[in-house]
């Protein structure tokens, strides 16, 4: 959550709650001053404890940095950090020093430390080490709430917890009863009452943002994004022509917001069909940075519209080559090369996608497809059920097991998967003919 714009920069830690410190455990000399390193994202407590991740993701980490001397770069878990010039000035350092914004796109796991590597112009190093620990923080935080219960800020940090959903709704809305004015609380509300069928109430809390900080970069973002989706579900140009103008914005306050860079490209491709724009806007990411995979990943989306399976491929290749764990990419070109009829490499891309996270029962599913057209059925069986576990209200899964277990003669268990799809999905078409089937084998 930065901005290039030292106003905007001022305002958006303002709103981030950016009071954090960290220690500095490797420095030339003991009374050297400085480097001061602050981590923003993920958050950190006040005494520097990074917040724990509770699954794996791929995020940029966001920090403060400034020094004595220029610093010439900054390295996050020895992936290059990009540098964003602002008026911020970490908790700690003095404020004639001028400080830096870092961010880093990288994969994180549930207590990886995070390790920010300063290097100075005459090449001295210095690292700062993030220790997640959970606990810790969540129990300095109620210390905190306790003692200040009238601080929205407090409020609004102690929802970085993993208490139930209704009691970081009631601290949303608390902090906004003390202070109406404050944009991140809406940023919060945005996704605690975020649902997929009913998207209104956080678009209009973004909105809110937006008006109350029509300089954070961070809630043009958001609200882009989220019109953005609806604009590739169906919702009409207007959501993605809106869409396109907040994402704009956002990258006209940060530059380097490469995110709203991807979601803009989305936005052009998906919501507008417009695969020049789309192109273009793909390729500027990779002026910026040539080592960002996801613009690979959205030139390869181009070339699939453009029924271009081959130039897909490669293009997905080029992403994995710079980054193998994204599991979305292997899906994606799993599709490219079962549509190519290679399907033992497509079956190799569906399975490494589904390794790679579990969550994502699609994958499963397509790996049960592949195996129940090859013929190896109780195979395919094992891989739905594997999708059902994860995702255990996805209808799709339940129906293709229910097919599976058809055609395997098993007609009871076929019957009991085919009701589940009908309960969770009364719209799938295909599954009322396979109950029409078992029906007339009386079941």
């Amino acid at each position: 959550m930065s901005a290039t714009k030292t106003g905007a920069a001022l305002l958006a830690a303002a709103l981030a709650m950016a009071v954090f410190m960290s220690a500095c455990p490797a420095r030339a000399q003991a009374d050297e001053p400085g480097p001061w390193v602050e981590l923003t994202r993920p958050q950190s407590d006040d005494q520097g404890h990074c917040y724990a991740l509770k699954e794996k993701l791929r995020l940029d980490v966001e920090g403060l940095v400034a020094a004595p001397g220029e610093v010439g770069s900054v390295a996050v878990n020895d992936k290059q950090a990009r540098l964003l010039f602002t008026g911020l000035t970490p908790f700690g350092a003095t404020d004639d020093i001028e400080a830096i914004a870092f961010k880093a796109l990288l994969w994180l796991e549930p207590e990886t430390e995070v390790s920010v590597v300063v290097t100075l112009a005459d090449g001295t190093q210095h690292t700062s080490t993030f220790v997640p620990d959970t606990e810790t923080m969540i129990a300095r935080l109620r210390e905190l709430l306790v003692q200040t219960p009238r601080d929205p800020q407090a409020l609004l940090r102690m929802n970085y917890s993993s208490d139930p959903r209704e009691d970081r709704l009631a601290r949303a809305q608390e902090a906004l009863a003390i202070n109406p004015d404050l944009a991140e609380a809406h940023l919060q509300l945005a996704e605690l009452v975020w649902d997929q069928y009913d998207r209104e109430p956080a678009i209009a809390e973004y909105r809110e943002a937006v008006r109350l900080a029509p300089e954070y970069a961070q809630a043009h973002f958001l609200l882009g994004m989220e019109l953005a989706m609806q604009g590739m579900t169906g919702d009409g140009e207007a959501k993605s022509e809106e869409a396109i103008v907040h994402l704009k914005e956002a990258i006209g306050l940060d530059p380097g917001h490469l995110r709203a860079r991807m979601h803009l490209g989305w936005a052009y491709l998906h919501g507008l069909g417009d695969f020049e724009a789309a192109i273009a806007a793909f390729q500027g990411i990779l002026e910026i940075d040539p080592q960002y995979p996801d613009a690979h990943h959205g030139l390869a989306r181009v070339c699939v519209k453009q029924g271009d399976l081959d130039g897909a491929i490669a293009k997905y290749k080029d992403a994995l080559k710079i980054d193998p764990e994204l599991f979305l990419v292997h899906w994606n070109l799993g599709r490219a090369l079962e549509e190519q009829g290679k399907t033992e490499e497509a079956l190799a891309a569906y399975r490494k996608s589904f390794e790679i996270m579990p969550r994502f029962y699609v994958a499963g599913v397509s790996v049960g497809n592949v195996l129940a057209e090859q013929g190896r059925m109780d195979e395919a069986i094992a891989a739905y059920k594997q999708a059902i576990e994860a995702g255990p209200e996805y209808a799709e899964a339940h129906y293709r097991l229910a097919e599976a277990y058809y055609k395997l003669k098993r007609y009871a268990e076929a019957k009991q998967e085919a009701e589940k799809t009908v309960e969770l999905d009364p719209n799938h078409n295909e599954v009322y003919p396979l109950l029409h089937s078992l029906k007339y084998k009386g079941y």
